[in-house]
């Protein structure tokens, strides 16, 4: 049975709406890092979680998505 996953999301290329929509979205499951990145805790794929925040079709900014292991 496999667990959620952490993921490192890494914004480029100008605004975005990141620091509203995931506090929003996961709560306590993301943290923000002192220069903008975002760690979040999520069950699912890295292309998942870049379309239900917004990513994928820019609704929400540009940003690397990226699934990692510790």
């Amino acid at each position: 049975m496999r667990g959620m996953s952490t993921f490192i999301i890494i914004p480029v290329g100008g605004t975005t709406n990141l620091d509203q929509t995931l506090p929003q979205q996961f709560g306590n499951k993301a943290l923000r890092l002192p220069n903008g990145e975002w760690f979040v805790s999520y069950d699912g794929t890295s292309r998942q979680l870049s379309d239900d925040i917004g990513i994928s079709e820019s609704t929400t900014g540009s940003a690397i998505v990226l699934n990692f292991s510790a």
